[in-house]
């Protein structure tokens, strides 16, 4: 009868500790662009465009032009060069993170808990 006690106690510890971490996994920015760069793209593969509406911005700035989400999301075309995909802080705004994938660029802000993308082309934020 010990034996068992020990052993759902154990499991408990290691589902506790495994919650914690994966909070704070997700939680650090460069996991949380990565996430959010996924679900935006597999979302549009798959056409739920609940998460896609949540995830970009009310204004996103396509190569240089200003769009608003709707027009955005109608026009945009998921990438059909995939390669890999890098995240790291933007260089020319502080606070941004840009996901790279090909010679394409996705800056991110947060906004809130939630990480939107805001600018697309082929060089992150005010980068020339």
């Amino acid at each position: 009868m010990k034996n068992g006690r020990l052993w759902v106690l154990g499991l408990l510890v290691l589902g506790s500790c495994a919650g914690v971490f994966a909070v704070w996994h997700w939680s650090q920015p460069e996991n949380a662009v990565r996430w959010t760069f996924t679900q935006f793209h597999m979302s549009l593969e798959r056409k739920h465009m609940v998460p896609v509406r949540q995830i970009a911005a009310d204004a996103v700035l396509v190569d240089g032009l200003p769009m608003t989400k709707e027009d955005f999301l109608s026009s945009y075309v998921v990438p059909s060069a995939k390669g890999e995909l890098t995240v790291a802080p933007c260089a020319a705004v502080p606070g941004h993170w840009v996901a790279r994938m090909a010679d394409r660029a996705w800056c991110f802000v947060k906004e809130g808990r939630a990480w939107k993308l805001h600018r697309v082309g082929r060089a992150p934020c005010d980068e020339k």
